[in-house]
């Protein structure tokens, strides 16, 4: 029999072995990559989805990002303030 979970801790993109900082990197990839969130925009805090995923408290790819359910997603909400801020800077 296979040893999956011993398997799964070799491999390169085991949590055990990803730095905190190497999973912030693999967010800030997925969301220029994926959803097209510009680095500028990202590091502005202009885009409302990127302020979205900060709001609920996404900072990590496999901490948080992927543990996101369909729920959670279709509810991501935006903080009605920032979103007026935003429109009135026109981010």
């Amino acid at each position: 029999m296979a040893d999956i979970p011993g398997i799964i801790a070799r491999l390169g993109v085991c949590p055990d072995v990803i730095t905190p900082v190497a999973d912030e990197q693999m967010l800030q990839l997925a969301i220029r990559n994926l959803v097209g969130i510009s680095d500028a925009d990202r590091i502005a805090g202009t885009n409302p989805l990127w302020m979205a995923f900060a709001e609920m408290g996404v900072r990590s790819f496999l901490g948080d990002l992927i543990t996101l359910t369909e729920h959670d997603i279709m509810n991501l909400q935006i903080d009605q303030h920032a979103l007026n801020l935003c429109q009135t800077t026109n981010c």
